[in-house]
């Protein structure tokens, strides 16, 4: 498997490469190629193709709260059992 910056990886470091950051760092908002010397982002596409349902739905969710958590103007909703998210 290859990315836009054409570095190749097997589908398996690829893929452990992401539950890392999903499962263990949680830095989910900027994944970027996996060679040392690269700055290509690896987008949500290229990434949804080789993960699981739950651990997908668990970086969305990831990459929801940093998003919210950095944003002046949206919110979580404060209504239980809700994940919507407020804008002011």
């Amino acid at each position: 498997m290859y990315i836009k910056c054409n570095h190749y990886f097997c589908k398996p470091c690829f893929k452990e490469y992401f539950e890392y950051h999903i499962n263990s760092s949680g830095t989910v908002f900027l994944i970027k190629c996996p060679d040392k010397d690269c700055e290509q982002k690896i987008y949500e596409q290229e990434i949804r193709i080789l993960l699981r349902e739950d651990t997908f739905k668990k970086f969305k969710k990831l990459r929801l709260n940093y998003e919210v958590s950095r944003s002046k103007n949206k919110k979580f909703c404060p209504y239980p059992e809700c994940d919507g998210v407020a804008e002011k």
